[in-house]
């Protein structure tokens, strides 16, 4: 399904919109359920729109996880070989 540009125009202003404890009132996930389309759609609209990207504090992105566990056998001195053994 793809959104239009007056959706487009409505969904940029509800993304900007904030709770009053900092929280977004209107989460990217829910936004795309509502219109049919993947996340990442409506994150590329934000993006387009020259929205800040989002900081995601509810989960942690694998990528963001997996940074973390090398830093962490890196400070250690762990490697991956001792792991596999």
């Amino acid at each position: 399904m793809k959104v239009s540009s007056e959706q487009r125009a409505d969904t940029v202003c509800r993304m900007q919109v904030e709770n009053p404890d900092g929280t977004w009132a209107v989460l990217y996930k829910d936004l795309a359920a509502e219109f049919g389309v993947s996340r990442c759609l409506i994150s590329k609209i934000a993006q387009r729109a020259g929205l800040a990207r989002r900081e995601y504090c509810r989960q942690v992105g694998v990528t963001e996880a997996r940074r973390l566990i090398e830093d962490h056998m890196r400070i250690r001195g762990i490697s991956y070989e001792l792991i596999a053994a």
